[in-house]
């Protein structure tokens, strides 16, 4: 068996150096003993003061954990056993507050971290790896994605889990493109009667132009483009399914002698459960049109089915 200490020992001392001199926070170094996955504790501190924040920490350093493939171009995968994997993966959804892993570079001391408790971390062809994206890189600034954290770990676990279905997957084939399968699918759901596009708190949605265009302006990029296409069918079922709605964006508000229109959006957030791939958050985000007439006190409100995309994968929200 190949001995790793050294380049565990050096891995935590980057790790600590980092966030003891670059974040300037707080490093606790665990009993390696307990193996339980975490090797030490980050504590979170602004202005020399502790916040009252804590991140779990386990520690990878060295080649031989790393494991390439042309298919994920973008991430570090690191090769830690199935059976690793599963009982620690128990282990750090079970810990109040987020997880992370840290890969260090033996030569060179650059490290990369990802979120433990994400399923985008995981993949079920290759069970035995953890997946990092190489564009998070860490370093001083980190300290603001790990605070970003404690907003959505305990979030995701009280959405709504929905499965969608084969019909509702929207795949290209040899037949058709896949924009040219994602409108079929836009226009059928466009043309659907109404129980197909009723919300259970907001009533029935628009499924026009709006959204498409939207959906497809490339300004927004291919990424997001492709993703959101592919997204269609968990868009629809969300909606059908999702009583949670919220408002995302304050109002924008016109008014005149006679009457008040509010323009706003909303989002409705929703764990998938796919066929063909692991489970994401998903949100689909409306567009509502409220007026509201003085003399009567009449609100007549419209809403449209606007976006759709994976939160934490897009950057853009809209």
């Amino acid at each position: 068996m190949k001995d790793t200490r050294i380049q565990e020992a050096r891995g935590l001392t980057q790790v600590s150096k980092i966030v003891q001199v670059d974040m300037k926070c707080g490093w606790q170094d665990l009993d390696a003993i307990n193996d339980n996955g975490i090797d030490g504790i980050i504590i979170d501190r602004k202005y020399g003061n502790d916040t009252g924040s804590i991140y779990y920490v386990q520690v990878k350093c060295g080649d031989g954990y790393l494991q390439t493939s042309k298919k994920r171009p973008n991430v570090i995968g690191l090769q830690l056993g199935s059976q690793y994997i599963l009982s620690h993966r128990k282990r750090w959804q079970k810990l109040q507050g987020p997880v992370i892993i840290i890969y260090v570079e033996f030569d060179t001391g650059k490290a990369w971290w990802g979120d433990l408790k994400s399923i985008n971390s995981y993949t079920e062809e290759n069970n035995n790896i953890i997946l990092i994206p190489t564009q998070q890189r860490f370093g001083e600034h980190s300290i603001g994605d790990l605070r970003k954290l404690r907003n959505h770990v305990d979030l995701d676990r009280t959405l709504d889990v929905i499965e969608i279905s084969n019909k509702n997957l929207i795949i290209g084939s040899f037949k058709k493109t896949l924009k040219e399968l994602a409108r079929d699918y836009y226009k059928s759901w466009s043309n659907s009667l109404v129980d197909e596009r009723i919300n259970p708190r907001l009533g029935p949605i628009i499924v026009s132009r709006i959204g498409w265009r939207h959906i497809s302006y490339r300004g927004r990029g291919n990424e997001n483009i492709i993703q959101s296409w592919q997204l269609l069918g968990a868009a629809k079922e969300i909606i059908k399914t999702n009583d949670k709605p919220y408002q995302i964006r304050k109002p924008d508000i016109f008014e005149d002698s006679s009457k008040k229109i509010l323009h706003d959006y909303i989002s409705l957030r929703s764990r998938v459960i796919f066929p063909n791939r692991q489970e994401s958050v998903v949100q689909v985000v409306l567009k509502r049109k409220q007026e509201i007439e003085f003399n009567t006190g009449k609100i007549t409100t419209q809403i449209w089915f606007y976006s759709v995309h994976e939160p934490r994968k897009a950057k853009k929200i809209l």
